[in-house]
């Protein structure tokens, strides 16, 4: 029963451990006129939420952002300023995000992609520093996000890393019942 508990203990802290890890995130937004902002970014997943962004990328119809992969993340406030903690959501409405190339308080950025609420279900979605600068009112069904899925051979590596613990565990625990008692 003991064996049975401390397997047990083990498989909850590496589901917990999993669990509270960055991830990384697929993004895409269609303009009604046609333009495409997709990317990615990493960010660590609480509710329909995705929270602690980085390494973000962005592309517009194909070009990537200057800096794309260290860009900015900005959440926009209600009294209409930029802070940080931007958060990007499984769910359209509760997008609060900038991704600048730069910090936008000095109005150095000179490219970025905003999905900020401006009142459920519409958006204000814009993108800065790319030819026409399309900013419209649109409505959530143009996003999508979606988590990157790990490959398969980073499964195959964690079954091979349990399993080794395993066998080194084993090989300690014959080797101490094989150890004399002392008197």
């Amino acid at each position: 029963m003991n064996r049975f508990v401390r397997v047990a203990a083990l498989a909850l802290s590496l589901l917990a451990g999993a669990a509270a890890q960055a991830m990384t995130y697929n993004f895409s937004y269609t303009f009604g006129d046609g333009n495409k902002a997709t990317g990615s970014f990493d960010g660590t997943t609480v509710g329909d939420l995705v929270v602690d962004l980085s390494h973000i990328s962005v592309s517009v119809n194909g070009v990537a952002f200057p800096h794309s992969g260290s860009l900015s993340s900005y959440f926009f406030t209600p009294e209409g300023d930029w802070a940080g903690h931007a958060v990007a959501s499984f769910n359209a409405v509760h997008n609060n995000f900038g991704f600048f190339d730069d910090d936008p308080s000095t109005g150095a950025a000179t490219h970025g992609f905003l999905l900020v609420p401006y009142g459920p279900p519409d958006h204000l979605a814009q993108i800065l520093g790319t030819a026409g600068e399309p900013s419209e009112w649109t409505v959530p069904a143009n996003w999508t996000l979606t988590a990157v899925v790990p490959e398969a051979e980073t499964y195959a590596m964690l079954l091979v890393g349990l399993g080794l613990i395993g066998v080194v565990a084993r090989r300690r625990a014959q080797a101490w019942s094989a150890q004399p008692v002392p008197l």
